[in-house]
């Protein structure tokens, strides 16, 4: 799973491991997802990937939460009961981030 948002894009493009997206779509909510055999390993090749697929997603929409790197379901019909569990909480934090973006600064010592 990469995302969740409320209005996907007309096109979504592809994935880290270069599969195709599809949007999974659960009442007034929609998970953006790929299908992968696992969850992809923690490198910083595969992170600056899925924050690649991350970015072109919230430049095509107005309001984007993303999933939390290698998020994986068994299927992407297991992302429904996430989002409807939580369709509320979801619905508020997509009107906070409208028109915003996410900055994340990690520091290393």
């Amino acid at each position: 799973m990469y995302a969740i948002v409320r209005e996907p894009p007309a096109r979504l493009g592809r994935g880290l491991a270069r599969e195709g997206l599809r949007v999974v779509r659960e009442r007034r909510l929609a998970a953006v997802v790929g299908e992968m055999s696992a969850s992809p390993a923690p490198t910083p090749e595969t992170w600056r990937a899925h924050d690649a697929v991350v970015k072109r997603l919230g430049v095509r929409c107005g309001a984007l939460l993303p999933a939390r790197f290698g998020t994986v379901r068994r299927t992407s019909r297991a992302c429904g009961p996430t989002c409807r569990a939580q369709s509320t909480d979801l619905a508020g934090a997509l009107r906070l981030v409208r028109g915003c973006v996410q900055m994340t600064l990690r520091v290393f010592r």
